[in-house]
């Protein structure tokens, strides 16, 4: 990792889509510190997997690393929400961590932003109102979609009262 090893990459992709969490750790920041497509493929392939809280940065971390929002872009259509979210949050840091201009991520984020707020999710819906009150910038470019997402989430908030039943 430290060594930025490209032969390592398939080694370090099996760690981190393994069972054990302290070595996963290790390999997607590792990954994330080699970059490029194998990679940030990886990376994005150990994202598919349930994770504590601290692994679940390590993958985030390792995917602010390696800087590539074009490889991000698939992820954030992604069928498991724990992908959406956290390529979601990797592509918001990456002007943060000066690897593309802001504006390049703003393309990237706002269409998937806007289909995660609307999202029956709660994780992921709620990952998605964080990262845009983060921006303010983008209120005016959002405001015609505020109803809906509002929207969304009264819907899903009632139908989780419902399933809950009466107190």
């Amino acid at each position: 990792g430290l060594h930025r090893d490209a032969e390592a990459v398939d080694g370090l992709v099996t760690m981190a889509v393994g069972d054990e969490p302290g070595p996963a750790r290790v390999a997607a920041e590792a990954l994330g510190r080699i970059a490029g497509q194998r990679a940030v493929s990886g990376l994005l392939q150990a994202c598919r997997r349930d994770a504590d809280r601290m692994l679940e940065h390590a993958l985030i971390y390792g995917l602010i690393e390696a800087g590539t929002p074009e490889l991000l872009r698939e992820s954030l259509e992604s069928d498991m929400t724990r992908v959406r979210r956290r390529a979601l949050i990797a592509a918001d840091q990456l002007p943060l961590q000066q690897r593309r201009p802001a504006s390049r991520a703003d393309a990237l984020l706002r269409g998937p932003l806007i289909a995660a707020c609307r999202d029956p999710d709660p994780a992921l819906r709620d990952t998605a109102l964080w990262l845009i009150s983060r921006h303010p910038e983008w209120a005016d470019s959002l405001a015609a979609d505020v109803p809906a997402i509002l929207s969304r989430i009264a819907e899903s908030r009632a139908g989780r009262a419902f399933r809950a039943g009466p107190g």
